[in-house]
This record gives structure tokens, C-alpha cells and sequence, in this order.
């Protein structure tokens, strides 16, 4: 017997009609039990099931549209962009990071270049290091004899493309253009009567070029003249002679010999040419422009070619259905039951009472189809990157025009009702960051929301789940430039690029973005060095604020309570807080009172019944709970628990913005002299990076914080890098900020001799700083 394929009938589909209504009544029977036994067709409740049942299957049939479908425009356009969605042609691109990938890279960003080689040096000890050379094409090369200049705009262009893709732990040595010895044919040539002689001398050109191009360097000449004796139309060469042009145009003598790289010189001009045909021994005449083009045609038939791009097929679209759109089950009933339009405002008071109570109860599942319409048409704004909504479940109100006589149904406010009702039901931080999540995993990437989780130090829970959203929603906008250049370094000759490689583990770490970096100045704006408890202990201003009170003044501190988060600071409320707190008069703040002063728990304030008036105080140190910081005083309790949490809200915000990263590569750090000297098992340059940290922050001190952050670092580092880590205090910080900054001025400004000069001492002392420990107790002078 023959295979065949089973015919698919309506009763295989679970949510055919047949199928819901057989489950109604399964639910039916259920419920009622011994109660109601009646299932025949006059009967309303089943009458009621099947109107459901056919609504239902409406509902089905608009789930099962295309995934474009939901995401389309009213247009038919999807915003991928919005959706969180990179097209082909923006996803689909890496940084070079080979040799080849390089050459590939620079031949289509300048089209100046013929061709590139990318290699490391021979004599350099370090690995990472690039040095490029480059042929210009024949048009340049000849521009390069008449401007010295133009040769060096090109170079400058080259390391500007090549640091605008550098991968971190590399660098550039050196950019030199070869073949800048042009050799000009000088000859006498017989053709044959049914050559073209402009046409022939284009060939001639042509391959002599391609011969010179193809030889190795200190070649005999002596092929060429067989070379030329195969192309047909060529009778005999009477005489041939290859001379070498400086810039300044001079001829000498004739060459023996191939110069490295050298190039022939097609003739500028008529006059020019040194290349005479001749025909039944008389002179032949050329047309120059024919030859030329002719010449040109063989160029760019020569030309290496480059990758074909790959074509890729257009974005897909969708079709747009108004999915929002619902009628009313009711306007399904038989005509008996005078539920649509004027059947319902006629008949008797009971009829009307009657229906009105029939029509009340429909109320539900009217509402809730209506809502899941309102679902399917908010799938292109839930599954999209934005943020504006607090809501994931959409409610649709019922018109008049969808439900007769509606009002009479609905409370007061409906939408604030209906609204109430889902809010218990919408996590919407929750559920939108699934979504997110999902987006992420298209791209296969993931964001550390636990990580984020167990260091929460500035946020509330609620607070923290819409940060991390913004997080992911950044993540998801940058998809493409923190893929591609997951591992770029920034750009040594722009100061204000920091590179992929840094932007992606600041996200990922909830950093301070890279782009404005000089994190310090978030606490020296305001004239402040943060010390450590034994410096500022030991101060005179320390020493006047720490108390230690009587244990019967201890028993009667009272707690200060938790603030409201969503309070906002303005810069004139910082700076007059930043006046009034006592501690801070001498322009040091104890880590401690930084690190700890988030928290309400270390806040008390203490009544005293003299005076009048109130006292807060911060428990200074854990290992002495007596041991109180003197913060202010007040007469009204409330006005001193107001300044606490201003207190607490503007430490938050020091901590977060002084919390950075830098990436210092060693490789960029190596002295030009006695390179030579430097022994491989010694290296300390190739191969490894610094991050450099923060390390008095509240979040950044905690020993468990910077182990599981080294963790993220090192699984979205190259594995080919060795990773050193600075937490650095406060001071240090700012020291090495000011070096780091210094050096990086100076490495984009190399002009001459001197500024290399003073570039290498500022990476000297840069590295040397990376190389000693780090210091405690310093004072920063500001």
C-alpha cells in the first residue's frame, strides 16, 4: 500500500470552533455537576458558549498573522531601528583585526592606493606592533613628483584610517610609501602596416608598465626587450633605454637595473613622450589623447580587484491590519434576544431590566477580547526599544458605536478602573525586560542583571529594574558598534574616542559612559579630597567633628527614615549643603562618610533639651559604633531629617559619576630608544592592558564587587590579553588622571621631533606610575 499524507480536518486543530465549544461544554459540566444537565441548542447559556466560542476564533485568527504583520507601520514600513532590530548591511561587519583584513581596509578607504602591505617589524622585540607600507596608483604617483606634500597628506590619512579601527593591545610604527622612482621608456620601435600606432603604443606602455610592476628588484633589463617582442603588431626595437626621474624632474643616466618598486612614467604631455614608432622606417604620427585613454583602459583593466560586497536582500515590510479594532459579541446574538441597536431601548421595563442584566454580564467577555485586541495591536510598541509606557497590558475602552448604551454599564472613570485592576496583574519593568532580553539573544549577548542586582547600592528595587532597562535599552541602540568593535581601543589621534572595547564593559559594568572622561572632577567641582578615616581623623577638622557620646546620650538617638528617592537636587541646594556640613570646611570628606553616607541606617539625630534644638550625626566607623561624625544641627526635627536624606541623595550622586574606566595599552607606552635591549621574557609591553578603576566609590570598595566585575571583564576582553588592575584611591586616581590625560594630549599632537620627544616622557611616566603601589593617605591640593 501506497504512503499517504493524512488529510488535516477541522477537528485536529485545537482551537477550531468545533473544538472550543466541545471544551465549554466539558467546563460546563464541571461546574454545574447535578445542578444543570441541559445542554440542548435552545438553551441560552448555550447560545451564549457558542457566540464566545465564534468571538474566540476571531481572536485566533488575528494571533496568527506574520511576525512583520505586528510590526508594521500603517504604511506597510518596520522601524527596525526602533524595534530594536539591525538590518543586514549594519550588522554585518567586523573591524580588521588580520593582516589581510587591513590591506582589505585601507585599499577601500583610500582609493589614493594601489597597494599595502601590512607586516610587523623585523627588529622590533614587541609583539603588536604594525607597520604599513603602500603604492600609490599611477595617477598619484606622478601627483607625488610634482608635490612633495601629497605623499605625506596620504600617510596622514593612512594611520587617521588605521587608529579609527585599531585593535586593542596593537599599534602603528611606521607608514611608508614605496616606489617613489619613476622610470621613463625611451625607444625606437618598428610596427607592421596594419597596426594602429596609437592603439599600439597605448599596448606598449601598458605592458612595459606591467612588467616593471611584475619584476623583482635589481632585475636585468634585458627581458624587456623580448617582453616587448611578443606583443603582436612589433616588427623589431631599434634602440630602448630606461631612465630614473627624481622630483625635480633631471634625467641621469641610463639604468642597468630595477630600482625597488619602481614605476613607469606615463608621459604627461605630447611632448613628453620619448616613445617613437616607426613604419617602412618613417616616422609614425600619434594622436596623445588616444593613447592615453587606450593606456588608461589597460590600467583599469589590470587593476587589482577588490572584494565584491555582498548583496544582501532588503529589509522586509509587513502589512498593516487595525488590530486594535472590536465588535461587540453581542451584535452575534439571534434577533430574538434584542440586544443591537433600537431592539434595546424597546419592549417593557422588565424586557429592558432583563436584557440590561444579560447584557452586563456579556460586559465581561466583551472587555476582555476587547483588551487582548488592544494587546495585539501594543505588540509593535512593547516588542520596541522605547521606554514612555509604564504599562505592557493595554486596556480598550467600549464606545457607544462598539457597545450600545455603554455608559450605562461602566463606572465612573472607566479607564482609571480598568487601569487599577491590570496594575495588580503588569510587572512591566519585568516583562518589557524579558523582551529585551530576547533582543539581546538575537545578537547573542547578554547583560549582567544579577550582577547588577546583588551590587545595588544607589537604587531602590523598583528603581534598579527600570536602570536596568535603560542599560539594555543602550545596549540594544549600540548593538552594532559594541559588536563589531567589542575589541577596538580608542583612538590615539582623537582624544574624545575611546574605543568599543571601553564603551562596552562601562555599559556592561553600569559605568560612566567614556566619552567625557576626568571622573575626579565630579568631587573636586566642589573643592573636595576624599581622605582615609585615619588622614582625616588625624585633621583639625576631624578631630573637632568626631564625638563619642555618653552612653546616656546614646539611648537617646532616634533612627532617621528612609527617603523618597524620587527627589531631585538642584546645584544650589549642593552648594548650600555643601557650606553648611561642618566636616567639610577643611576640604577633606572621610571615605567613609562617601562609601557609607547612602545609607539612613548610619543617620541619627540626637534631641537635646537645653538648647532646644536637634543634632545629626553619622556613625563614623564600623569597628567603633560609638564613634559619630558631627553633620549639622537644627531646631525642627523635620528640616534636620529633610538635610539627611539631601545628605544621602547628593553622596549617591558623587558616587555614581565618579565611578569610570580607563584602558592604558602597555604596547602605546614603549620607549622608541633601546628597544633593541629589551629582553622577550621581560616584556612588560606587549600583549598587556591596565584598567584603571575607582576603588573608593561605595560600590567599587567591596572586595566581592571587584572580583565577579574582573570576572565580566576578562569574558568580554581578547583572550590574547594579559589584564592588570588599579582600584585606585582617591588620589591616586586623580593623579592618574592627570598623566593619562597629558599623555594622550601629547600622542595626538605629534608634529616634530620635540613632541615625540615630550610624548615619550609622558607615556615614561605613565607607565612608571602604573608600575609602583598604590598610596592610601596622600593629600590631593586643590
Amino acid at each position: 500500500m501506497n504512503p499517504s499524507i493524512p488529510r488535516h480536518t477541522q477537528q485536529d486543530s485545537p482551537d477550531s470552533f468545533k473544538q472550543l465549544y466541545r471544551q465549554g461544554l466539558v467546563y460546563l459540566q464541571q461546574l454545574s455537576g447535578q445542578i444543570w444537565t441541559d445542554y440542548n441548542l435552545h438553551d441560552p447559556g448555550v447560545t451564549i458558549l457558542e457566540q464566545v466560542c465564534y468571538a474566540l476564533t476571531d481572536l485566533v485568527y488575528r494571533s496568527d498573522f506574520e511576525v512583520a504583520d505586528y510590526l508594521a507601520q500603517p504604511d506597510g514600513q518596520i522601524l527596525y531601528d526602533k524595534q530594536g532590530l539591525a538590518v543586514a548591511d549594519a550588522i554585518l561587519w567586523s573591524l580588521p583585526q588580520q593582516a589581510a583584513d587591513f590591506e582589505t581596509y585601507l585599499l577601500k578607504t583610500i582609493p589614493e592606493l594601489e597597494e599595502v602591505w601590512v607586516t610587523s617589524p623585523r627588529m622590533s622585540p614587541y609583539q603588536g606592533i604594525d607597520q604599513i607600507a603602500c603604492r600609490l596608483n599611477r595617477f598619484n604617483r606622478q601627483r607625488c613628483l610634482a608635490e612633495p606634500g601629497w605623499g605625506d597628506q596620504i600617510i596622514e590619512r593612512i594611520k587617521t584610517s588605521y587608529h579609527q579601527v585599531r585593535p586593542l593591545g596593537d599599534d602603528l610604527a611606521e607608514v611608508n610609501i614605496v616606489g617613489k622612482t619613476g622610470v621613463e621608456l625611451c625607444a625606437e620601435i618598428e610596427i607592421t602596416a596594419h597596426a594602429d600606432p596609437s592603439q599600439l603604443c597605448a599596448e606598449i606602455y601598458a605592458q612595459t608598465a606591467q612588467w616593471i610592476t611584475r619584476q623583482a628588484p635589481a632585475t636585468a633589463l634585458s627581458g624587456l626587450s623580448e617582453f616587448l617582442l611578443a606583443i603582436p603588431g612589433v616588427l623589431a626595437i631599434n634602440h630602448w633605454q630606461l631612465f630614473s626621474y627624481e622630483q625635480e624632474h633631471s634625467r641621469h643616466e641610463p639604468l642597468d637595473h630595477l630600482p625597488e618598486h619602481a614605476w613607469l612614467i606615463f608621459p604627461l604631455s605630447a611632448s613628453d613622450m620619448q616613445l617613437q614608432l616607426r613604419q617602412h622606417e618613417h616616422p609614425v604620427t600619434t594622436d596623445y589623447s588616444e593613447i592615453q585613454f587606450h593606456f588608461q583602459h589597460h590600467q583599469y583593466h589590470d587593476a587589482k580587484p577588490l572584494d565584491t560586497p555582498v548583496e544582501i536582500a532588503a529589509a522586509p515590510g509587513g502589512h498593516f491590519y487595525n488590530l486594535n479594532q472590536y465588535e461587540s459579541i453581542q451584535t452575534l446574538f439571534p434577533r430574538n434576544y434584542r440586544l443591537r441597536g433600537e431592539q434595546v431601548r424597546s419592549n417593557s421595563p422588565a424586557q429592558r431590566s432583563m436584557r440590561h442584566q444579560l447584557r452586563s454580564y456579556l460586559l465581561l467577555f466583551d472587555q476582555l477580547m476587547a483588551n487582548f485586541c488592544g494587546d495585539l495591536a501594543g505588540i509593535r510598541a512593547l516588542y520596541s526599544t522605547s521606554l514612555t509606557h509604564d504599562h505592557s497590558y493595554q486596556i480598550q475602552v467600549l464606545t457607544p458605536q462598539q457597545f450600545e448604551g455603554i455608559n450605562q454599564h461602566y463606572p465612573q472613570q472607566p479607564v482609571d478602573k480598568l487601569q487599577q485592576i491590570q496594575a495588580c496583574f503588569d510587572d512591566y519593568p519585568q516583562r518589557k525586560g524579558r523582551i529585551f532580553n530576547y533582543l539581546l539573544a538575537l545578537y547573542g549577548e547578554r547583560y549582567p542583571d544579577d550582577f547588577h542586582r546583588r551590587f545595588n547600592c544607589y537604587h531602590t528595587p523598583e528603581q534598579l529594574e527600570w536602570q536596568l532597562l535603560r542599560y539594555k535599552q543602550q545596549f540594544i541602540h549600540q548593538i552594532a558598534s559594541l559588536t563589531a568593535e567589542r575589541g577596538s581601543g580608542p583612538n590615539l589621534q582623537d582624544t574624545n574616542i575611546p574605543g568599543g572595547y571601553i564603551r562596552r564593559i562601562a555599559l556592561l559594568l553600569g559605568m560612566q559612559p567614556p566619552d567625557q572622561p576626568i571622573y575626579s572632577r565630579s568631587i573636586t567641582q566642589h573643592l573636595l579630597n576624599i581622605v582615609s578615616n585615619h588622614h582625616f581623623e588625624q585633621s583639625d577638622v576631624g578631630q573637632k567633628t568626631l564625638f563619642r557620646l555618653r552612653n546616656t546620650l546614646q539611648s537617646q538617638l532616634s533612627d532617621v527614615p528612609q527617603y523618597d528617592h524620587s527627589q531631585t537636587l538642584t546645584d544650589q541646594q549642593i552648594r548650600q549643603m555643601r557650606s553648611a556640613i561642618f566636616a567639610l570646611k577643611g576640604q577633606t570628606m572621610p571615605v567613609s562618610l562617601l562609601q557609607h553616607g547612602i545609607d539612613h541606617h548610619r543617620y541619627q539625630i540626637l534631641k537635646r533639651t537645653k538648647e532646644g534644638d536637634y543634632q545629626l550625626f553619622f556613625k563614623y566607623s564600623d569597628e567603633d559604633p560609638q564613634q559619630l561624625l558631627y553633620i549639622g544641627r537644627h531646631r525642627q526635627r523635620q528640616k534636620l531629617v529633610q538635610f539627611s536624606h539631601y545628605l544621602q541623595q547628593w553622596l549617591i550622586k558623587l558616587n555614581q559619576e565618579s565611578e569610570g574606566i580607563y584602558v592604558v595599552e602597555h604596547i602605546t607606552l614603549r620607549p622608541c630608544q633601546n628597544a633593541a635591549q629589551t629582553k622577550e621574557q621581560d616584556d612588560p609591553y606587549s600583549q598587556q592592558i591596565s584598567l584603571i578603576l575607582p576603588g573608593f566609590t561605595a560600590r567599587h570598595h567591596h572586595p566581592l564587587f571587584r572580583r565577579q566585575a574582573q570576572d565580566i571583564i576578562e569574558r568580554n576582553s581578547p583572550a590574547h590579553l594579559l589584564i592588570h588592575y588599579h582600584w585606585l584611591s582617591f588620589y591616586d586616581f586623580c593623579r592618574f588622571e592627570t598623566l593619562y590625560l597629558n599623555w594622550r594630549k601629547a600622542r595626538a599632537h605629534q608634529q616634530n621631533l620635540s613632541d615625540k620627544a615630550h610624548c615619550e616622557q609622558q607615556a615614561n611616566k605613565l607607565f612608571q606610575f602604573l608600575q609602583q603601589p598604590a598610596s592610601e593617605d596622600e593629600e590631593l591640593t586643590l
